[in-house]
């Protein structure tokens, strides 16, 4: 019940929010998107059309994995988890991924995947990509 008020909260107010953002060949996204996923949905998407697919909403977006506690084998760019879903996935763009969704043991750490392409930040901390360089504020 509470996140269908939550979704028809974000429904209404979509205008205001977007998925993902690609800057200078990197992907921002909560919680990153893995191959799997693309894979696991038959998707065609690419370094130039994954910003517009995502942030139109599709309803695959809302998909949990079995990780999180879901029904999917693979989590979405919403749900997918630093520890069940990432590390046997791989970076299905040619561009550097930073999402955050799940917190690390320390605070302001990160832990990298995909020989280094995809980041996962410390959802309690804010950070900063600054010359190629990804920074604790």
């Amino acid at each position: 019940m509470f996140w269908q008020i939550q979704h028809e909260m974000f429904i209404n107010n979509k205008d205001l929010f977007k998925y993902v953002h690609i800057e200078d060949n990197v992907l921002f996204t909560h919680a990153g998107v893995t191959k799997e996923w693309i894979e696991q949905n038959n998707f065609d998407l690419n370094e130039s059309n994954i910003e517009e697919f995502l942030n139109s909403d599709p309803k695959e977006l809302w998909q949990v994995g079995i990780s999180r506690g879901g029904w999917c084998d693979h989590s979405s760019p919403i749900w997918a988890c630093a520890y069940g879903d990432w590390p046997t996935s791989h970076n299905p763009f040619n561009l550097i991924q930073i999402f955050g969704h799940s917190q690390q043991q320390h605070t302001g750490s990160k832990v990298s995947f995909c020989n280094d392409t995809c980041h996962c930040i410390d959802s309690r901390a804010i950070f900063t990509w600054d010359n190629n360089e990804l920074k604790v504020f």
